[in-house]
């Protein structure tokens, strides 16, 4: 009688003990997908915010107003690369400076491209999102580059790097993530063998 009680929690033992196992390595891969993918963003985001800008010798700029939406509404980070020697064509959005030798920039589409008898150039903008084009026309030595690329909603992130803070937290954040994938990692697979092994010695205790 004792003999077959003892079978019968034998053979039940494992059946209890299978879904936790289950839904541990369930939830263990979902956290260890989760953790990659937080690294990835983290790498493509310091790749097209600090390492493609640098690399190139482009600027990065915040969007702070409406008159480029939709395409680039308030907070987008934009890469902006040298105009080609040849100039910025009509279509082209540029950042620029509304007087030479400010600081502050604009960024708008080139509506209108005018070339003087003597060769300068001189562009008429717009805001995407105004109802006129700008008052005074841009020439050549007020533009800072043509628009490359925008990531939007991360413009606070420009803020951060121009003060030398974004440079430390991507590195700090993505060696977390790493640890964090890794210890996630060898966790999922310490799982694995002791599954293994529990199955091995299951099918040893059967015969």
């Amino acid at each position: 009688m004792s003999a077959n009680v003892e079978s019968t929690s034998l053979e039940t033992q494992p059946r209890r003990e299978g879904p936790r196992r289950i839904t541990g390595g369930i939830v263990a891969a979902v956290s260890l997908g989760l953790t990659i993918g937080a690294l990835c963003l983290v790498v493509l985001l310091a790749a097209a915010t600090i390492v493609i800008p640098v690399a190139t010798g482009s600027q990065t700029y915040t969007i702070l107003t409406r008159s480029m939406e939709p395409t680039f509404p308030p907070g987008s980070l934009i890469v902006v690369r040298p105009a080609p020697p040849d100039g910025p064509k009509v279509g082209d959005v540029i950042t620029f400076q509304p007087k030479s030798g400010d600081t502050t920039v604009v960024t708008h589409r080139i509506v209108k491209r005018t070339i003087s008898s003597n060769g300068d150039r001189s562009f008429t903008t717009k805001g995407d999102n105004n109802a006129v084009a700008d008052a005074n026309p841009v020439r050549t030595p007020q533009i800072r580059g043509v628009v490359w690329y925008a990531v939007p909603w991360v413009g606070a992130l420009a803020t951060w790097r121009s003060q030398g803070a974004l440079g430390t937290l991507v590195p700090i954040v993505g060696i977390i993530l790493l640890l964090w994938a890794g210890f996630l990692i060898v966790s999922w697979l310490r799982e694995r063998i002791r599954r293994n092994r529990n199955s091995s010695a299951d099918a040893t205790r059967k015969l």
